[in-house]
């Protein structure tokens, strides 16, 4: 079965690009997106290997886990009106990690912020 390509194509990298040498094309983008009257969404979460339980056990501090501030900054950066922040299993059990408490507190703030200013 082909499909067609998403109209806004591919992005092969990760996120930390959007804070950088990708930003000006994610500001093109939500723009556009926004000019249209459309909705902005962002989907997105931890990456597995160090917050899985099969893997490196790092959190926050591993190589992939610092991505996950990054797809809060881009979050918190580019206000979409809705984001999903797909959950790794062991997460749920860190609930008085300082880190996630942290992510925590900015989502809840975050949505606080969106309905208020409604």
């Amino acid at each position: 079965m082909k499909l067609a390509d998403p109209y806004y194509g591919y992005h092969c990298g990760d996120i930390k690009s959007f804070l950088g040498k990708d930003e000006e094309r994610l500001i093109e983008i939500t723009s556009d997106i926004r000019s249209r009257k459309n909705i902005l969404g962002m989907v997105g979460g931890p990456p597995c290997p160090d917050f899985s339980v099969g893997g490196k056990n790092k959190g926050q501090h591993g190589n992939n886990g610092k991505l996950t501030l990054d797809y809060i900054k881009v979050i918190l950066k580019h206000k979409p009106e809705f984001f999903i922040f797909e959950n790794v299993f062991k997460m749920l059990f860190i609930f008085t990690s300082k880190f996630y408490c942290m992510m925590f507190n900015v989502i809840i703030n975050f949505f606080c912020t969106k309905i208020v200013n409604k």
